[in-house]
């Protein structure tokens, strides 16, 4: 199996670029499967009720214990597939938590299994760079708290970072296209090329 996380800072684009690759055709040596992001999922009804930091590590906590077990089902469901190769493509993953919580909230969040937790958990991940500022809404997503373009760049950063610590070889950026259709197509190119085979017919 390959796995795959889309990864990047809020209204990058990921969430749209993941419903347009379920509309595209499989190659026919691949199965795919996708799992939408897990943190707005849980968050959507009750978006903002942290009070101090303790309310973040529980809130991360939880979506780290929700993301490990959602991407294991995902996976035992797609390792039945016996006649074609496998692909797991996820919206966001578990080091995005790195982006909220400070060094020592870390073992809290994973009860002492860092190393394990993040590292060599994807086989690649694409970073999206922020859009610009003109594109930017937090209207249709309760769980996004960022009221500011400059938050949303600290928050990027911050989500880069993350990442870098355990995939810095393993990462490739995604940046702006002439159309949300035009990026999800050369995402849909990078997964082809990083799989190594068609998963995706353009």
């Amino acid at each position: 199996m390959f796995k795959i996380a889309l990864t990047g800072g809020p209204c990058s684009g990921k969430s749209t670029v993941l419903a347009l690759l379920k509309t595209f055709p499989q190659g026919k040596e691949y199965r795919v499967g996708y799992l939408t992001e897990v943190a707005s999922e849980l968050l959507k009804e009750r978006p903002h009720y942290i009070k101090d930091h303790d309310d973040i590590v529980l809130r991360q906590f939880y979506i780290y214990r929700t993301q490990i077990a959602m991407e294991n089902c995902l996976c035992e469901e797609l390792e039945r597939e016996t006649q074609r190769k496998t692909v797991l493509i996820t919206d966001r993953g578990l080091s995005d938590a790195l982006a909220y919580l400070e060094e020592g909230d870390i073992e809290k969040v994973t009860l002492g299994g860092e190393a394990e937790a993040f590292a060599d958990r994807y086989d690649a991940v694409l970073f999206f760079e922020p859009t610009d500022e003109t594109q930017y809404q937090n209207k249709n997503n309760k769980a996004r708290f960022e009221d500011s373009y400059e938050q949303i760049l600290r928050t990027s950063e911050k989500t880069k970072q993350a990442w870098i610590r355990y995939y810095s070889g393993k990462m490739e950026f995604v940046g702006a296209a002439a159309s949300v259709e035009e990026k999800a197509k050369s995402v849909a190119r990078q997964i082809n090329r990083l799989a190594g085979g068609t998963v995706f017919e353009l």
